[in-house]
């Protein structure tokens, strides 16, 4: 994993091989700069489970 410094001095974890989708990354910046903590558990849960699901499908 390569580090690399956001324009406002934060470090973020970065793949050198994968681009994220822009949406990715605004969500990412959301919970970073201003997202109250009950909406941090709600996209938490929403994305983990989008994983989980994705997962086992092309684990099968």
């Amino acid at each position: 994993m390569q580090m690399y410094k956001e324009s406002k001095g934060q470090n973020i974890e970065h793949h050198a091989d994968v681009e994220l989708p822009k949406s990715i990354k605004k969500a990412l910046r959301y919970i970073k700069q201003d997202a109250p903590i009950e909406k941090v558990h709600k996209i938490e849960k929403a994305l983990g489970l989008a994983i989980k699901q994705r997962l086992k499908r092309i684990e099968k």
